[in-house]
This record gives C-alpha cells, structure tokens and sequence, in this order.
C-alpha cells in the first residue's frame, strides 16, 4: 500500500512523493550489536593518587631529597670510621676537607689575616728583605710556605702594647689630665743607675732623641690623654748620690727645651757637678748610683713625652754603657728598663709591627709530625711503647723490652740509669710494620729519645722523638673531616646525620601517636555529634588554651631532661589539630548518600567509620601526618636552642651547642642548618605533592 507524502522544497513549492514498503530495506538483520570492551584498565584510589602524585615534579625532588636524606642518616652513621663518642683536644674546630690542601676551596685550610709576625728585624735593617713566620705558627702548616704568606708593609701598622714582634717606637711617659703636684714632685721616668767614673777621665756623652705628636696620632691610638701641641715643659736631669751620701740633681735640659736630639757632655757640666757635691770630692771619688731622669713640670700644658732613644757612651772604648742605652723602646720595655717615679705612667706609643695574610693548613697543624723540640712536643709513656714493642712496631720485641725496664730498675744511679736508656735508644729502630703504623718515626740523625725524671724517691721514663700525630691518634692514613669537625674533636659529617636520624625518629613517633589518638577522638567527635561532640570539643578548647611552652616546661620540672619528656609533652596537645580535622572531614562525609545507603543495609557504626567515612577522608590526613614531622622537628630545635633539652643528639642540640662558634668556625652551624633546610622543604614539597594527590579538589591551597 502506497503512501503519500507532501513537503516543500528549496522554493517553498509543495511537493508530493509516493512511499512504498519495498522502498525500506533492513540493512542489520543478521547483525548483533554489543557494546566496545574498555580500553582502559580499572584501577583503585591509592593506584590513581599515586598516578596523579608521580606529575608533581617538584614533590616528586622532595621525596627523592628526603629518602635520599633518611637513607644517609643510617648509613652514614653506621659506616664512619669515627667514634663521636670519643674525641681528642687536638681534633678541635679542624676546616671542612674534601679535597687535597692547596687547592684553595674545601680543602682544609683556612684564610688567616693581619697576623702578626716574628718580623726579623735585623736582616729587615740590613737589606730590607721582608722574612718571618706568622706568630707559633711553622712553616709545613702554611699553604706554600714561605712563598704563600703576603707581608704589610712596614709602617702600615703599630703598637702600643710591649711584645716580641714589635720593633722601635717610643717610650711615653704622661701623667693624667688635672693631676696636681706638688713643687718640685715631678712625675718623672728614671734610667737605670749606674756607676759613672770620672777617675779615668772617661767624658761621658749622653744622646737624647725625643719628638713630638700630634693630637690626633695619640687618639688613634687609643690614648686620651696626649700632647697640646707645645714644646718644652719637660727636663732632662742627671741625679747622684756624692761622695757623703747626699742626693743631688743636676739638670742638663730645662722645662723651656724643645724636642729633638739632645747632645750632653758630663765633661762639660763638671764644675756643676763638683760645686753641687757636699765635699767637692767627686773627682776623687767618682759618683755612684747615678741615673738620667726625664720629668714633666708640675702644671704644664704637656702630658706627654715620647722618647725615641737614649744612648750613652764613654771616652774610653772598653767600657759597656748599654745597661743604661735603648734605641729599641719595645725592647727597653719588656725589660722594663725604665723606671717610674711620682704616680706618673709609662707605656709603648707606635712601635712598629708587621703582620701577614697565610692560609693555614688545620691538618697539618693537628696531624702532622712533631718532633722532641717542637713547642707542642709529647712523650710516650712506658706502657705506650710496650704495647707498640708487643705489637712488633720495632725491632726489639716485648721481651726485649722488658728485659731493658728490668736493666734500668736495677741501676741506681741517675747518670747511669740515663746513659743505659740513651745505649738502648741508639740501638732502636722501625720494623716494616712500625714504618707503616708506628707513631713515633725513627730515622737517621732523629733517634728515639728518652727522657729520666726523678720525683719523690722514684724514677718515671718517657719516650719522645718525631711523633706522627694521626697514628698516635690511632688513624691509619691522614683523616679528613668532610664537614670538619667541632668543638669537641667530634666528626661533624657523622654527627650531623646522627643528629638528622634522632630528629626524624623522634618527629616520626610524634606524629604516629598523635595521628593515631586525634583521628580516633575526631572520629567520635565527628561522627556522633550532638552532646558527645560538644563535650569533647570543650575539652580541646580548653587543653589548646594552655601555653605549650608551659607544658613542655612543667614536663620537664616533673621528668627531667630526657627525650621521653619531650615526647609526652609535644604528644599533650599535638593531636589536637588532627582531632580537629578528621572531625571537620566526618562532618562532611557522614550524611553523604552512600553512607545512608550503608546505615539502611545495617552496618555498624565501626563500619560506617572505618569501611566508609575514614578512607575518603584519609588523604587530608595523611598531609597532616605528613607536615606534622617537619613541625615537630622545628619544635624540638626551638627547645634545644633555648637549652632546654639536653641528651641525645639531634640537629637542635648541634646547633645550641655550636652557636658560640658562628664567627670563628660557621661551618658548625652552616651544615646543620642546610641539612635541616632541605628536610623542612623536602616535607612540605611531599607533603603537598600527597594533598594533591588524594584530594585534587584541594589543589593549589595551602
């Protein structure tokens, strides 16, 4: 049966067509249609977090960073050659080396500057050849030796402080400003006496070199008091005893002078001398116990006198006037050569001292070979070398050895008790094995050296000579401290990661207790509501309102220092912020449909939390345990800086104890702090990454 159908067309013309049934044909009879099989393979929660934590690239650092970092703190430890728990004196604050001294960056040695130096003055006055060794400090321990020290230039830097290293300068005799003294008590600086002998004709000469300052030079150096810009004021006088005894001065230079180089003949003030003698005998007699003295007149403008040098000579050529000369004040005043009298003071003013730029080899210093002279020399003991002899360090064995202490006791004197000693210590030399583990090195022209002393009726030996420092030290080959090591001798390298391995176990405790008691309380909070959730939440409020410094401090006062103590302190309120969020997260999931569904089913409510509510809620809490390790490592620093915590070693207690050391050694606190850097960023940076992960909803919040 046909059918007609009508429609317009493109021209809006009414068109008619005729339809049969045989116009249709069903092309998919025979055909079955299904739908396509997935592509995809199915998957699970932590499979898909995972897929979706593996994109963050900067948590993927951190977790390498931070599994790099805990691996190290348990292999680092375990494989040290380094006992932190005992240390040695000489180990002390060593640089950080990583590579062989010399090459200018990590290699043990450390940039000295402006030190001063053992200057030698006379070959300096002969030749101007600058030479010298940095104060107690030898050659081998200078990068380079000689060639690497950098001298100042001479005059580029004084003293006022009397020492062996400085050289010249003056003598400064001041008296304080407003002082009063009375007519004729002169502040004054005496010479030493001596005996001058007029008998013999001898024409004494006395050369006096004063200068003066001005103000500003005197401040420079440190000194208040100085000069008002005045000659004069000052006088130079020749005191003596005379032939009666009675003390007379003479004045060669009066208060109106002015300063420069002074020239006085005794010869030529004889008659002053002769009429000033209560006998006039001086001629016969000679003067004894005479001394030049400069004195500074009561009152004056002038409070101070710098003397460069004094020199008196004789006619007569034999005799040694040097007791009572100086052209060296530095020196006059170690000696202490020149005397004060009346309450004024003396002291150095610009002596001349160089000092010097060297790097400092701290591994050479501490464990290279010190011989018997060498100021930091030590001796062996008796039971040192027996041990080294039972070991076969030598070529004598232990019976031998005991032989010689059997020998030795039975003599009784002194002179031949060391004679037999200095016998057998010619007669000692290395075995191979003590040239490879020996400390004390014998070789020719260096013989072992033994040293009798005898105190209170008993007789003790010593044994000395070139010592190698790191093999006393019981080290096989020279050490080197990768992060140097602290004020105690102790390998920083090791302990840091010690530190490192007892902050992460005691973060990771923490928050495993803490995680575990809060997402608990939370879950009853959160999942019961009501009176229950009011009741519990009071409680946190209350608990979060005390101080926890206030806590960790009574914890403290009660148990004592002791890790534990911290422990059940940061636990006391630490599972507060996780009971707060699983309880917001509960809140948010119990109602859901999914959960009716499984209520309507029957399920209990231990099912209802733990089969249903808790894994949609377990990504946020595992960000929270996760940051939760950082925290209480930052906390357990805060505490140890304030020395509150005392014990085991953790990165807080390395960088309390080293904070005094931040100027002169900041490796002590720069490697602790790096390592404790990288672990609070390396958290966060997972952490993070894990947020993302198991929750994407929460992206990009902090």
């Amino acid at each position: 049966m046909a059918t007609n159908f009508t429609f317009l067309d493109e021209h809006a013309k009414p068109q008619t067509i005729s339809l049969e049934p045989n116009d249709f044909t069903f092309i998919q009879k025979n055909r079955v249609l299904t739908d396509d099989k997935m592509k995809s393979k199915p998957t699970t929660y932590f499979k898909d977090a995972l897929r979706r934590f593996a994109k963050n690239k900067s948590s993927i650092v951190g977790a390498v960073i931070l599994g790099l970092l805990l691996v190290l703190s348990f292999i680092i430890p375990g494989v040290s050659t380094y006992d932190v728990s005992s240390y040695h004196s000489q180990e002390t604050t060593l640089a950080p080396k990583l590579f062989e001294s010399g090459t200018g960056w990590w290699d043990g040695t450390r940039l000295r500057k402006n030190i001063t130096v053992a200057f030698d003055w006379d070959r300096f006055a002969k030749d101007g050849t600058y030479s010298g060794l940095p104060a107690d400090v030898q050659e081998r321990d200078i990068v380079g030796g000689t060639e690497g020290i950098t001298y100042s230039q001479v005059g580029d830097y004084y003293t006022d402080s009397a020492n062996a290293y400085a050289h010249g300068g003056y003598l400064r005799l001041w008296t304080s400003a407003g002082l009063q003294y009375e007519a004729e008590n002169y502040p004054a600086m005496n010479l030493p006496s001596y005996s001058y002998n007029f008998l013999n004709d001898n024409d004494y000469t006395v050369t006096v070199v004063t200068e003066d300052a001005p103000e500003k030079e005197l401040r420079k150096a440190g000194n208040t008091g100085g000069f008002e810009g005045s000659d004069g004021e000052y006088a130079i006088t020749f005191d003596y005893l005379s032939g009666d005894g009675a003390s007379h001065s003479l004045m060669l230079k009066d208060f109106s002078s002015t300063h420069g180089t002074d020239v006085f003949s005794l010869r030529e003030n004889a008659s002053l001398l002769a009429a000033a003698t209560a006998n006039g005998g001086f001629f016969t007699e000679g003067i004894n116990q005479a001394h030049l003295s400069f004195k500074i007149k009561p009152g004056s403008e002038i409070r101070s006198l710098l003397i460069r040098s004094v020199s008196v000579a004789s006619k007569k050529e034999t005799e040694d006037c040097s007791a009572i000369s100086f052209t060296d004040a530095n020196a006059s005043a170690l000696s202490d050569q020149c005397k004060i009298a009346n309450h004024a003071s003396r002291s150095l003013f610009h002596a001349d001292i160089v000092k010097c730029t060297f790097r400092f080899d701290d591994y050479s210093y501490a464990y290279g070979e010190r011989k018997a002279d060498d100021s930091r020399a030590i001796s062996l003991s008796t039971s040192q070398m027996q041990t080294y002899f039972n070991d076969g360090y030598f070529n004598f064995s232990d019976a031998d050895f005991q032989q010689f202490l059997t020998d030795f006791n039975a003599i009784s004197s002194t002179t031949e008790k060391r004679k037999f000693a200095n016998e057998f210590a010619s007669q000692v030399t290395l075995s191979s094995l003590g040239e490879e583990k020996s400390p004390l090195r014998i070789r020719e022209g260096e013989p072992m050296v033994i040293t009798i002393v005898s105190a209170g009726g008993r007789t003790a030996m010593s044994f000395g000579g070139t010592i190698s420092m790191y093999r006393y030290l019981g080290y096989d080959s020279m050490p080197r401290f990768v992060f140097g090591s602290d004020q105690k001798g102790q390998d920083m390298l090791t302990k840091t990661f010690i530190g490192l391995r007892t902050s992460l176990l005691i973060g990771i405790v923490v928050s495993i207790i803490c995680m575990a008691f809060g997402l608990v309380w939370g879950a009853i909070s959160g999942y019961f509501g009501g009176w229950i959730d009011i009741g519990m939440e009071r409680f946190c409020e209350i608990l979060s309102g005390m101080p926890w410094i206030c806590i960790m401090t009574i914890a403290l006062i009660k148990f004592g220092q002791s890790w534990g103590t911290f422990i059940i302190a940061e636990c006391a309120t630490g599972w507060i912020g996780t009971a707060a969020l699983t309880r917001t997260q509960f809140y948010r999931f119990k109602d859901r449909e999914y959960i009716l569904a499984a209520r309507t089913l029957g399920a209990s409510d231990f099912r209802l939390i733990f089969r249903h509510i808790l894994p949609n809620a377990i990504g946020t809490l595992i960000t929270s345990m996760v940051l939760m390790i950082p925290s209480t490592i930052f906390s357990e620093s805060t505490l140890a800086y304030l020395n509150l915590l005392g014990g085991l070693d953790s990165l807080g207690v390395i960088l309390s104890d080293n904070q005094n050391a931040i100027q002169s050694n900041p490796n002590l606190i720069v490697f602790p702090s790096v390592i404790m850097a990288l672990i609070m960023v390396s958290f966060n940076l997972f952490g993070n990454g894990l947020r993302d992960a198991f929750n994407p909803s929460l992206k990009g919040e902090d």
